[in-house]
C-alpha cells in the first residue's frame, strides 16, 4: 500500500475549513490558531477554489504564518464524473501543490453503490486508480470521502472498492444511521486504509461534541491502535458557531488525550 511508509506516532488535530464557509480564510486561520488545533483541510467549493493556484498560495502563507499546516486538500473531484464535467485532475492537483497539502479527497463517483452497474463502477473504479497514480508521481496520496451518494455509502461497497485500489485512502466518519458498536466493527473493516478522519457529533450537528463524548472516545481508542498516521479533524458545530468550535476542539484535545495521541 502506498501508505506502509507512513507510521503511526500520534494524532494530530485540526478543522475542514467547510465548517466555516461564511468565514474567509483570514477569518479561519486565526480562529484554529486559538483553539490550539494545529492542522487545516482547506475546501475546494469555497476557500480554495479549484484552478485558483494563487489563492492556494495565498492560503498556504497564511497557513504556515500561524504555525499551523495545510494538511489536506478537500476537492470536490468526483472520479468518473468531473472530468467530463470540465474539472479535471490535473486542475486539482495544481491547486494541491500550491497549498501545499500532501493529501487530495476526492468523492468515488455520484451515486450510491447499489445503484451503479458493473460498467459504471469498473469505470469510477479505474479512475481513482488513474488520479491516485497521477498524483502519487507529485507525492501526494488520494483518499476517498467515505459518504454517501458514492461507491462508498457503506462499510460493505467502501472495502470492496478499497481492495481493488490499495494505492488510495480513506476519511473516515461515523455514520449517524448506525451505533456505535457497528460503526467500530466498520472502522475494523476499514482500518488499513483509513487515513485521516472527520469529527462530528450527529449529522449534522445538533449538539456539542462533548455530547458525544462517550462514542469519539472509543472512535479514537481504536483509530490509536491502527498502524497508519492520521488527522482527526473537526467538520461541521452546533450553528457554526465560533464560541461553539473552540469549546469542541478543548473536548477534542481532552479525547485524544485520553486516548494517549500526541498532539
Amino acid at each position: 500500500m502506498f501508505f506502509d511508509s507512513l507510521y503511526h506516532f500520534g494524532m494530530k488535530s485540526g478543522l475542514c475549513s467547510v465548517t466555516f464557509r461564511a468565514m474567509t480564510v483570514e477569518e479561519i486561520v486565526p480562529l484554529v490558531a486559538a483553539s490550539g488545533l494545529s492542522v487545516i483541510e482547506w475546501g475546494g467549493d469555497v476557500h480554495v477554489p479549484h484552478g485558483d493556484v494563487e489563492k492556494a498560495r495565498r492560503t498556504a502563507d497564511l497557513t504556515v504564518a500561524a504555525g499551523l499546516e495545510a494538511v489536506s486538500y478537500g476537492s470536490y473531484y468526483r472520479a468518473g464524473v468531473s472530468e467530463a464535467q470540465g474539472l479535471p485532475f490535473s486542475s486539482v492537483l495544481k491547486t494541491a501543490q500550491a497549498l501545499g497539502a500532501n493529501r487530495i479527497r476526492i468523492w468515488a463517483g455520484a451515486s450510491n453503490a447499489e445503484d451503479v452497474d458493473s460498467t459504471g463502477w469498473t469505470a469510477i473504479a479505474d479512475d481513482i486508480r488513474r488520479v491516485t497514480q497521477y498524483a502519487a508521481s507529485a507525492g501526494i496520496s488520494v483518499v476517498l470521502e467515505f459518504h454517501n451518494n458514492t461507491l462508498t455509502n457503506t462499510y460493505a461497497s467502501a472495502r470492496r472498492l478499497l481492495e481493488e485500489l490499495p494505492e488510495t485512502g480513506l476519511i473516515w466518519q461515523p455514520l449517524s444511521r448506525l451505533s456505535a458498536e457497528e460503526n467500530l466493527a466498520g472502522l475494523r473493516l476499514l482500518g488499513p486504509w483509513v487515513h485521516h478522519v472527520h469529527c462530528f457529533h450527529s449529522a449534522p450537528p445538533t449538539a456539542p461534541l462533548e455530547a458525544g463524548a462517550e462514542f469519539w472516545k472509543s472512535y479514537l481508542a481504536e483509530l490509536y491502535a491502527l498502524p497508519l498516521v492520521r488527522y482527526v479533524l473537526l467538520e461541521f458545530v452546533k450553528g457554526a458557531a465560533a464560541d461553539q468550535f473552540l469549546d469542541d476542539a478543548k473536548t477534542l484535545k481532552r479525547l485524544m488525550g485520553a486516548s494517549n495521541a500526541v498532539m
